[in-house]
């Protein structure tokens, strides 16, 4: 260790070295002799010389993934500081690119990219790097650089895109307009691109891998322009190019894990964070195309994230429970529960469709129009995020409910299989949600409202139907039903009573909270909207479903013993019925009188 001394001899400690600043003048002895022979070799007259000389000089300036962070004092930095001082703008890399052929031009192009991701590590150097970026923006070295997306060479293909995504990310992206400009997004050989994975691709992989593929890299060049440090305006010019963002999302099931996690975050951080992105835009961005193919990551469960990170399936599964669950954010929009869309909430009556146009009458009823494509291809039998997901989708938008029923191919016809018994506890789940009621008072009055005095009832019942089919799934017939009560199988039977028991549960909840309307807007018994509604559900309830004797006689085991054979199961569920039946499910009983008061709630 050398010691300093003063003027009596005495030391005043060990002398530090000073920082090396790579965007000063001072050069090493080491990099200024290596710079020397760099430069010698690439202004050398044997073109096989100067493209060994490139390949060596890219191979010099190499950071591995697990070198990062590299600290200025690096000598790959010290070098490209060095060169780029030496030489402002590097003309005679530009002049050895220039006179190169597209075979040739992977070797210039990647001691640029390399280059300028070294010189990025350092805001000494961005003056330096900017020079370079500068000429590289030049229209003759643009057009030549772009004509590289229609070659057959897959490495200068690789290279180009990287170059482009060097630039964008260059000193926090300054020169990201500049790049989105240029860049030529109607070229037909771009998004065929982002199918070109290496043949080694490992999506159990956790990086990026390095050096990349060529699908990895132009996602990550697109990724740039949505970034959340991107502005705004740039944003909105990408998702306007039709697919230009939404195509990134097609093979995201097969991406490495920090490649697939990447798309998630900046997606949502760069999109959906962006309070001056209009709402529609963001919409139009994300379909039910790519929520499905966001989807397709759930297969890969059993994947471990890195160092304790979450699974890929969970962060897909969390992205989608944000976007698709959140009434009034995400994909997700504020419904009217049962109400369709068509209906006049201000004047309480619904608004007389075409009848020439059902197509268009069926879409305009929903609010929701992403999410019923998206929901017939989750696989919620398979994998319990996706059950979870479906089930809080229909939380958010019972509207959506019915139109499940008849497009999902749920088997519901009673018998003793796993598919069955799969397809039969997800749809007693779904019954068993919480109706929503709360969209029979005014969505307007709510919100002036005080907490204290809820808002006034509207003057008209939803639709019987959509309730209905909430309560019982539109393909369970009544048949199915009392073909599973009496079923061999005590399975198949204590199955089919519990989603019988949920639903003649909800069914009397919805009634009571009809009662309820009549009453507070002083309706008349018989020919109010709400009476007349809450009639007309119970009577077509009463169609659907197995008498209370019936269900009884059907859940006792035939047999002596206790009580017939009755079964633990069976004796619950005989009991959840005779508190749960309404007594006006009677058809015969249109004045809404009970035939047996032990057998009906008193507030129906």
């Amino acid at each position: 260790m050398v010691l300093s001394r003063t003027n009596d001899g005495a030391t005043d400690g060990p002398r530090k070295r000073a920082k090396y600043d790579p965007s000063s003048n001072e050069v090493s002895p080491a990099i200024a002799k290596e710079l020397r022979s760099i430069r010698a070799s690439l202004s050398g007259s044997n073109p096989q010389n100067v493209t060994s000389a490139l390949y060596a000089l890219a191979q010099r300036l190499v950071v591995k993934e697990d070198e990062h962070p590299l600290t200025p004092e690096d000598s790959r930095v010290l070098l490209a500081a060095a060169w780029s001082q030496a030489s402002p703008g590097l003309p005679e890399l530009f002049d050895i690119w220039a006179r190169c052929t597209p075979k040739e031009a992977s070797a210039p192009i990647s001691v640029l990219v390399r280059t300028l991701s070294l010189l990025n590590l350092d805001q000494g150097t961005h003056p330096s790097g900017s020079i370079i970026i500068k000429s590289l923006l030049l229209s003759s070295n643009i057009h030549r650089l772009t004509s590289y997306f229609g070659s057959t060479e897959k490495n200068l293909c690789f290279w180009t895109c990287r170059l482009f995504g060097a630039v964008s990310e260059f000193s926090d992206g300054q020169f990201r307009k500049e790049v989105f400009d240029v860049f030529p997004w109607g070229h037909n050989a771009l998004w065929p691109m982002l199918s070109m994975r290496r043949k080694d691709a490992n999506t159990e992989g956790h990086g990026l891998t390095n050096p990349p593929d060529i699908r990895t890299t132009l996602v990550l060049l697109i990724l740039s322009f949505i970034h959340p440090s991107t502005h705004t305006s740039i944003k909105l010019s990408l998702l306007d190019k039709g697919d230009a963002f939404s195509s990134i999302f097609r093979d995201i099931g097969k991406d490495s894990y920090a490649l697939a996690r990447r798309i998630l975050d900046v997606s949502w951080e760069g999109i959906w964070g962006d309070t001056r992105i209009p709402f529609g835009t963001k919409i139009a961005a994300f379909g039910d195309q790519v929520l499905t193919s966001i989807s397709n990551l759930y297969g890969r469960y059993e994947e471990e994230g890195p160092k304790g990170e979450p699974s890929i399936a969970d962060i897909a599964h969390h992205f989608l429970i944000a976007l698709c669950t959140r009434p009034g954010s995400g994909v997700c929009f504020k419904s009217r529960g049962w109400y369709p869309r068509n209906f006049d909430t201000r004047h309480h009556h619904f608004v007389t469709p075409d009848d020439h146009h059902t197509n268009r009458r069926q879409d305009n009823a929903l609010f929701n129009r992403v999410l019923p494509a998206f929901i017939k291809k989750l696989k919620p039998n398979d994998d319990p995020r996706q059950q979870e997901l479906l089930l809080k989708i229909f939380e958010a938008a019972p509207e959506l409910i019915p139109g499940f029923w008849l497009t999902s191919n749920m088997t519901l016809e009673p018998r003793l299989s796993s598919r069955w018994i799969t397809n039969i506890a997800l749809a007693t789940k779904i019954v068993a949600l919480p109706s929503p009621v709360w969209s029979f008072r005014s969505t307007t009055a709510r919100s002036a409202s005080s907490s204290t005095v809820p808002p006034p009832y509207v003057h008209s019942p939803p639709p019987i139907q959509s309730m209905l089919d909430s309560i019982i799934p539109a393909t369970l017939s009544k048949a199915a039903l009392i073909k599973g009560l009496r079923s061999s199988s005590a399975v198949v039977r204590h199955l089919t009573a519990s989603l019988l028991a949920h639903s003649i549960k909800k069914v009397g909840e919805i009634a009571e909270e009809m009662k309820r309307a009549t009453e507070v807007l002083e309706e008349d018994e018989l020919t109010g909207s709400w009476a007349a509604g809450r009639k007309e559900l119970l009577k077509d309830v009463s169609g659907r479903i197995p008498e209370l004797a019936e269900v009884a006689r059907m859940l006792d085991l035939e047999g002596g013993g206790k009580k017939a054979g009755e079964t633990a199961e069976g004796g619950r569920n005989k009991k959840q019925k005779g508190k749960a039946k309404p007594s006006t499910i009677d058809p015969s009983r249109q004045d809404g009188t009970t035939t047996s008061t032990a057998a009906a709630p008193s507030t129906l």
